[in-house]
């Protein structure tokens, strides 16, 4: 389940607010906590 919201976050922050890599590792630890 957690994928499915970080990926989501994920993505968003990294092409929407152009923060590539930084995006994805933050919607990742999103998706955990």
């Amino acid at each position: 389940m957690f994928y499915l919201v970080g990926m989501t976050i994920a993505a968003l922050l990294a092409f929407k607010f152009n923060l590539n890599v930084k995006g994805l590792r933050i919607g990742l630890i999103c998706g955990l906590c």
